[in-house]
């Protein structure tokens, strides 16, 4: 393992991170070049960008819905 990607392993693991769940109660995912991801954000605001981006672009057509629970947009 890097070095450089141990400290920022170790980092992440001493954090708090924010994960949205989808309408059913399962952790929000995403899956990128066959791999199924969680997806988890540093803080409440972080993830209220990445909600407001993404109902621009669901609202332009070019991607699906989706929502986030417990998190004020």
């Amino acid at each position: 393992m890097l070095p450089e990607f141990a400290v920022l392993l170790s980092a992440f693991r001493r954090s708090v991170v924010v994960v949205p769940i989808d309408p059913y109660g399962s952790l929000w995912t995403a899956e990128q070049g066959g791999v199924r991801w969680i997806c988890a954000f540093s803080g409440e605001e972080r993830l209220g960008r990445f909600a407001r981006a993404r109902a621009k672009r669901t609202a332009r057509g070019t991607t699906a819905p989706y929502s986030v629970h417990g998190c004020s947009m």
